[in-house]
């Protein structure tokens, strides 16, 4: 079994990787004791990637929200920010960055900032891990040091399942998320996922906005695109194949529906991504 490694380490100066891209700070599994929640109303001047191994509140938009183990959140620079944990300590892993070629970055893997994200916060540890290791080798690589980063930002946008996760630690409805994440190859209907949990289908869906903010079928539409674009980085599998794994038997139907949603098609987005690792 690996070691666990905590460690908080600040480079002064700021480490450039690439012009418009630079390294500030990073953390791993650094713990908070608990207590009032971090405040900084102006933010930072960096994009700040946070990923928490416990439970947190968050501020959002709609104000604070206990969030689960395993949420990550990237701030961009400005965007004030409140995170912590009256009643328990918390460890959280993070990294510091700041210049235009990492909101660039940042876009182009497509991780959505500024909002709550579900992403398993080990992985993100050893990602932030990794790119320290390199960055404080003997003889550092930058190649290596940008595609490390840019593989961390693809991993968590892969995992980022949910855009906006529970706000509540109400076990049912966490089983349904799960149902509809096993299930998007199905035809999935408010009613369908109503009944999972014995409701009416009216009732069912003013909850579920309540909780998550969105609709039933506009969160199964962006599970099954996030799906989607994980499924594109294998060349080997006919876009077809793809709109059947999602549950869309209708591969043109399909495509216009993931143009509409992430605004390129999907063949444009597997060459997109075929080539960008390349791009330096």
């Amino acid at each position: 079994m690996r070691e666990e490694k905590t460690f908080k380490h600040w480079f002064v100066p700021e480490l450039t990787i690439v012009p418009g891209g630079a390294v500030r700070g990073m953390a791993v599994r650094e713990t908070m004791r608990a207590g009032p929640p971090v405040h900084r109303p102006q933010g930072t001047q960096d994009w700040l990637l946070m990923a928490f191994h416990g439970a947190v509140d968050v501020r959002t938009a709609t104000g604070m929200h206990h969030h689960p183990n395993g949420t990550l959140v990237v701030w961009s620079p400005g965007q004030g920010h409140d995170y912590g944990n009256r009643h328990t300590s918390y460890d959280h892993s993070w990294i510091h960055m700041r210049g235009e070629w990492v909101a660039r970055l940042i876009t182009a893997c497509r991780v959505s900032s500024n909002t709550p994200l579900t992403c398993p916060a080990d992985r993100v540890a050893e990602h932030v891990d990794a790119l320290f290791l390199e960055l404080t080798h003997p003889h550092p690589d930058g190649t290596i040091a940008r595609n490390l980063l840019e593989n961390m930002l693809r991993d968590i946008a892969r995992h980022a399942v949910s855009p906006t996760p529970p706000r509540s630690d109400d076990e049912p409805w966490r089983h349904l998320l799960n149902y509809i994440q096993s299930h998007l190859h199905e035809h999935l209907t408010v009613p369908s996922m109503a009944a999972q949990l014995h409701l009416s289908t009216s009732h069912f869906a003013s909850e579920f906005r309540r909780r998550f903010g969105v609709a039933p079928m506009t969160y199964v539409i962006s599970i099954r695109m996030r799906e989607a674009m994980h499924l594109l980085s294998d060349p080997h599998m006919p876009i077809k194949a793809i709109a059947a794994r999602v549950g869309y038997d209708d591969p043109y139907y399909f495509s216009r529906l993931f143009t509409r949603q992430l605004g390129t098609p999907p063949s444009t987005l597997r060459r997109e991504s075929a080539t960008t690792p390349q791009r330096q």
